[in-house]
Formats: structure tokens, sequence, C-alpha cells
């Protein structure tokens, strides 16, 4: 199965089948730096799959601003 977005077990899981040997312990440290960032949801952490991926190949996420109009 393929997650857009999911948590630390779930996007290891889909690197892993895609051929990155990426331990959870590294991704939940990514995260904890703040360098990969994820959304708190309960007990769990959300991540973006293509902030992981981004991350992976660039060394760094780029994030958009967000605009809100009224």
């Amino acid at each position: 199965m393929m997650y857009k977005v999911g948590t630390t077990q779930q996007i290891v899981k889909q690197l892993h089948q895609e051929g990155y040997q990426i331990s959870e312990y590294a991704l939940r440290r990514w995260i904890a730096e703040g360098v990969i960032p994820s959304v708190s949801s309960g007990k769990k952490r959300l991540v973006v799959y293509a902030h992981v991926i981004e991350f992976l190949t660039t060394g760094s996420v780029a994030l958009e601003p967000i605009t809100a109009s009224v």
C-alpha cells in the first residue's frame, strides 16, 4: 500500500519496499530535530512521504508558505 501521509512505522515500511534502508529510529530523530516536518495526531506522528523522499535525496525539505485568504 502506498501512503501519501502515514505514521513513522508506515513510512519506514514503504521506504523499505522501495529499497531505502532507513530505520524508524532515524526517521523519528529527523522529526525530533525538525528537519522533516510532522503533525501530531493523538500519540502518533504523521509524516508526508514526499517530504521524507525529498530529505533523503536533497538533504532538506523546502516547504511552501501557507497563505490564508479571507
